[in-house]
């Protein structure tokens, strides 16, 4: 009893916290404000914690992608381990105010071991503290509260070094800090170092001054390089993804303006709140099939909380060669909306997602709705495995849509046939209206065709009018959206024996910068059911490994619509067998020598071992500090870790303030 009231704030604090926050969300309306581009990654990180996934590669982010240690690792996220899968919603929410109460607990416990105040004012300062946290989580996101948790409790270990105690405290929480939120632990960090270093110039000696700085700096590497376990795959992952000529600043600048844009508002949790509760409460997919989002206000992160993979970037984890590869086969920058009929069946969607009702001739009939969104699954689709032949490796990508559709089909078949034909034929003469454009298009269909139009440029907004009606979200004769802002193929509805007519409303200048296509659908069936008997007889999918049956005729490639990485390898009746990119490194495929093939494959993260041997380095620095205290040598006599201590200090902080300050800037200054 005398032990709770002694450290009364610590208790209290907390728990006025959880009162007002759980009044003000948990029996409220508002989500996790812009936290739900991160929902897929809880979602991930609790089924690694209950044995579902792989913390080295997920089938269920984008096409899979590499490591997703940054959110993985911190030990806050052993509370998804009391959080059944299909309560993650709410789950998420009380992990919101679990954070932030232990903010409350962390600082309060630091004001009563550094300051002699009463229990009212550290109670005060906590709750001031936690406001903070929160005000800062509403522009940024939910897993950097992280960083404001063990901050406190890297200043009371700071706080121990100066009194000449040991570093340990120090050390690993800051090593767990780092691992648990990277970016704002480095930014806090960088300008928490001339206050603490203040702060001991004030109350220490010179020569003390100096022993604690070269301490507290070695004991910093030391959590630095420990956390490099956790830290180095997706710093290395992402090195290894950005293309040849990627304009690296711009995309530093681009990313350091979304990590501070403040959304106006959330539709994304609000989705997943009526998404989380469906069939599948698995999270991984047996079969290589994929979700599509199609239609307005439909976040991309709904492949990965219903448990498959999914045609998205979500959360940026998806590589350059990917993104690339979907944007040139006419799909939207999301990679969600947008492709064809066939690019959907060549990549395996097996579900599609909609507000809208869908075109009867892609999509079946039958399908069951979640909230106010119906899940279709289409009529055509590859089967997963399917054989290619070696010029499939060296399909290459022109600027317009349709001709790229065409040169897949044409190296998947090895014949020259169209299966999107261009309906420039039918174009009529260009009208002027008021400064604007007006193209229309009257194309007598015979056989079974699906219309496509294409928008190559996001840039370029057009309105377009299908027999006479407007094409908007609510057009219940197609299945689309308003190209108006979008890139990528919109389907315009399937026709046979009839005439369709198809005007294009345009600014002046982006007459000729899109394309009308009409794609056959019998050319697809019959591609469909030729490639069923040459394709793998089984496909199982695990945690990072697959295993495969396979009996080609002769030797060829086995596409396997997952993104590429050269930590793949495979086998061959026990023989180690290529593993070739195809499509610009966004997918791979597996040379077979012909027969009977019992083929496997397993991922194998290189950049996970740079970052295992960093880290141990840094716990053998972190022991050799310790017993080199232990002997109490002079600190100050290190001169050479002093000077390094100042090199890398002014580094990090003007390397931050050009990141964080200048490059955004001068970026929106340019835009």
């Amino acid at each position: 009893m005398d032990r709770i009231k002694n450290n009364k704030e610590i208790i209290i604090a907390p728990i006025i916290v959880i009162l007002v926050m759980s009044a003000a969300y948990l029996l409220g309306i508002c989500s996790l404000s812009t936290g739900e581009r991160y929902f897929s990654n809880y979602a991930f990180i609790h089924d690694v914690l209950h044995n579902n996934a792989s913390p080295f590669f997920n089938f269920n982010t984008a096409c899979g992608t590499g490591m997703a240690g940054a959110y993985v690792f911190s030990p806050l996220n052993l509370f998804l381990l009391f959080v059944k899968r299909n309560s993650l919603f709410e789950g998420l929410k009380c992990f919101y105010i679990f954070k932030l109460a232990l903010s409350s607990a962390a600082v309060a416990f630091f004001m009563k071991k550094v300051f002699k105040k009463s229990a009212f004012f550290n109670v005060k300062a906590a709750l001031a503290y936690t406001a903070a946290a929160f005000i800062i989580q509403k522009i940024t996101t939910i897993y950097i509260l992280d960083a404001f948790v063990f901050l406190p409790l890297v200043l009371y270990g700071y706080k121990k070094i100066t009194e000449g105690k040991s570093g340990i405290l120090f050390t690993v929480v800051l090593f767990v800090s780092f691992v648990s939120a990277p970016l704002p632990t480095a930014v806090v960090w960088l300008y928490l170092i001339p206050v603490i270093f203040a702060f001991t110039v004030k109350k220490n000696k010179n020569e003390t001054l100096k022993k604690t700085a070269a301490s507290v700096t070695m004991q910093t590497l030391a959590a630095v390089l420990m956390s490099m376990f956790v830290i180095a795959p997706a710093v290395f992952d992402w090195y290894e993804d950005l293309p040849e000529n990627a304009d690296t600043v711009k995309e530093a600048a681009a990313h350091v303006k979304n990590f501070f844009t403040v959304k106006e508002k959330s539709v994304g949790l609000q989705a997943a709140r009526q998404c989380v509760y469906v069939k599948r409460n698995g999270f991984i997919s047996k079969d290589l099939s994929r979700i599509k989002t199609i239609g307005d206000g439909l976040p991309e992160i709904y492949g990965s909380i219903m448990g498959l993979p999914s045609l998205c970037d979500d959360a940026d984890t998806a590589s350059s060669g990917y993104k690339f590869f979907m944007e040139k086969f006419g799909y939207n920058p999301k990679c969600t909306e947008g492709g064809t009929a066939f690019t959907d069946a060549f990549l395996g969607v097996g579900e599609a997602v909609s507000k809208q009702k869908l075109n009867s001739a892609l999509y079946n009939e039958e399908c069951w709705v979640d909230g106010e969104y119906g899940i279709y699954s289409p009529v055509y689709k590859f089967p997963a495995g399917f054989f290619a032949g070696f010029n499939f490796l060296y399909t290459s990508f022109p600027a317009k849509g349709i001709k790229m559709q065409n040169l897949m089909y044409n190296a998947l078949t090895g014949t020259m046939d169209q299966i999107i034909k261009s309906c420039d034929e039918y174009r009529g003469k260009t009208l002027d209206l008021a400064g604007q454009k007006l193209v229309s298009y009257i194309m007598p269909v015979k056989e079974k065709s699906t219309l496509y139009f294409y928008n190559e440029d996001p840039k370029n907004g057009y309105f377009l009018y299908l027999n006479g009606s407007p094409v908007r979200n609510d057009c219940k004769s197609c299945m689309d959206y308003l190209s108006d802002g979008k890139s990528g193929f919109t389907e315009l509805g399937t026709y046979e024996n009839e005439t369709v007519t198809l005007t294009i409303r345009c600014k002046t200048g982006t007459e000729d910068l899109f394309e009308v296509g009409l794609l056959d659908n019998s050319m697809l069936e019959d591609v469909i059911k030729d490639y069923e008997t040459k394709c793998a007889s089984s496909i199982s999918v695990s945690k990072n490994s697959i295993s495969i049956s396979a009996e080609p005729e002769n030797e060829c490639l086995m596409f396997l619509p997952i993104e590429y990485s050269n930590d793949w390898k495979a086998t061959v009746n026990g023989s180690e067998v290529d593993v070739f990119p195809v499509m610009d490194n966004a997918f791979m495929a597996v040379y077979l020598p012909g027969g009977a093939c019992e083929v496997k494959m397993k991922y194998v993260p290189r950049s996970f071992m740079a970052g295992m041997a960093a880290a141990l380095v840094g716990l053998m620095f972190a022991v050799w500090i310790e017993i080199r205290k232990r002997e109490n040598l002079d600190w100050s006599d290190f001169k050479a870790v002093q000077y390094l201590c100042g090199f890398v200090c002014v580094c990090s902080c003007a390397a931050s303030i050009i990141f964080m300050y200048m490059i955004p800037l001068i970026y929106l200054i340019k835009h």
